[in-house]
């Protein structure tokens, strides 16, 4: 798996985050921390959120999602994501994650 689709819900757009459950495979085992801060992952992520500078962060692995995610709502906002469009992530092969919102029309 070197790319993933996750399907865009108002919870995400009101939260600034969205749930890795469905691709945590594509991300090094060792990047998923604990709860909070305190239990930081060993290593850091570089996720390059489209169009925007990268972020470094890990996964809260309690929750399944990016514990930094001030990046998540600005690249919403900047793609005018809306319910039903996809967030795209993508494993580059320096090791890095490139983040962008697909905001075609589901076909569903």
């Amino acid at each position: 798996m070197n790319i993933a689709k996750i399907k865009i819900t108002q919870g995400n757009l009101n939260s600034n985050h969205f749930y890795l459950t469905s691709c945590l495979p594509l991300f090094p085992v060792d990047s998923i921390g604990g709860c909070n801060k305190k239990k930081i992952a060993k290593r850091l992520l570089i996720i390059r959120p489209y169009g925007d500078e990268a972020v470094e962060t890990d996964i809260d692995g309690t929750k399944n999602i990016f514990r930094k995610r001030a990046w998540v709502g600005a690249l919403f906002k900047k793609a005018g994501a809306k319910v039903g469009h996809h967030l795209s992530i993508k494993k580059e092969a320096d090791g890095s994650f490139r983040v962008w919102v697909d905001t075609a029309e589901d076909e569903e």
